[in-house]
């Protein structure tokens, strides 16, 4: 999902089509409360997420299967000096930075997106 969300960033397109899974709804869902995206249009097999214009400029992925990147909550990373958003998957589900450092948990950093 998130390599198909910068490929689709690279290529100055408006919207990406992505598989529907679970973590996918979670992760889409925090994007949009964030603002980084305008609108998810939800297929029982696909999703549709349209960009929101000028606010979605980059995305790195921290973790990989291979390199997974776990952190605790004093160590938790800043995106763009607190400019971006960190993305965690934690004991309480998908959170980002600023509520799992409200929360003090830490976790797998997914990706940093600003």
């Amino acid at each position: 999902m998130l390599v198909a969300i910068r490929n689709a960033l690279y290529a100055q397109r408006g919207a990406v089509t992505i598989p529907n899974t679970h973590t996918t709804q979670l992760l889409s869902g925090l994007l949009l409360s964030e603002g980084y995206l305008e609108d998810i249009l939800c297929q029982p097999d696909h999703l549709s997420l349209q960009f929101a214009p000028n606010r979605l400029t980059d995305l790195a992925v921290c973790s990989t299967p291979g390199r997974p990147l776990f952190v605790r909550a004093h160590e938790i990373p800043t995106a763009m000096n607190g400019l971006g958003t960190v993305f965690l998957s934690t004991s309480h589900g998908l959170l980002t930075d600023s509520e799992a450092r409200r929360l003090k948990i830490g976790g797998e950093v997914l990706c940093s997106i600003w």
